[in-house]
């Protein structure tokens, strides 16, 4: 065997976004941008650039950057 894939979010834990961003910052404001522009950005939901590993962390960390 040569690769094990496990897919985390919301099969082995759960993945609440209100959650994991109240971790970050108390404001409502800051919470929705972070789910709007991270979690629910074109790298991460819609292409799977992130979670493919197509797009380094470094590379991540520009293009929401840039965007944002």
């Amino acid at each position: 065997m040569k690769n094990i894939i496990f897919d985390f979010g919301n099969v082995i834990i759960t993945f609440d976004e209100r959650e994991i961003t109240a971790k970050f910052t108390s404001s409502k404001e800051e919470q929705e941008f972070l789910i709007n522009e991270v979690i629910h950005s074109p790298e991460w939901a819609t292409y799977g650039l992130i979670d493919t590993g197509y797009l380094t962390h470094e590379e991540i960390i520009n293009t929401i950057n840039d965007r944002t």
